[in-house]
């Protein structure tokens, strides 16, 4: 159950309308802007500099795919304004294939996708030949 349902239904007896917002890819600057304007990187003696390029290359790689931001939130506040009841809203790039994943394929299909893309599978193995 999402964490959206549990709210929902709490909120039920207080005709409280509870909207979960599923966001996919929008485009932004906020890495880009967080490293730039915050200094925002590993330290250098970080755990997870072996994987720093691939966990770089995931968070741009399909930016093009990615929904413009003005479309996204033009699309959301019309649909929050006229949501009747409680719900999702579904946008953004891949959110459609996050949606059928998550409906009807197990969830750790998602968790298997983003630990490889995001290089955490190869720093895994990394941490274990470290121990051994």
């Amino acid at each position: 159950m999402y964490l959206g349902d549990t709210l929902r239904f709490e909120m039920y007896p207080f005709n409280v309308k509870v909207i979960n917002v599923c966001t996919g890819g929008v485009k932004s600057q906020i890495a880009t802007n967080a490293t730039k304007n915050y200094n925002q990187s590993l330290p250098r003696d970080s755990v997870y500099l072996p994987i720093e390029e691939q966990f770089k290359a995931a968070e741009t790689s399909r930016l093009e795919d990615f929904l413009d931001a003005k479309v996204y939130a033009s699309f959301v506040v019309t649909k929050v304004n006229k949501a009747t009841k409680s719900g999702r809203i579904w946008k953004g790039a891949f959110s459609s294939t996050i949606r059928f994943v998550s409906t009807f394929l197990w969830r750790t299909a998602l968790d298997s996708i983003q630990l490889k893309e995001n290089g955490l599978k190869k720093l895994k193995s990394l941490v274990e030949q470290a121990k051994a």
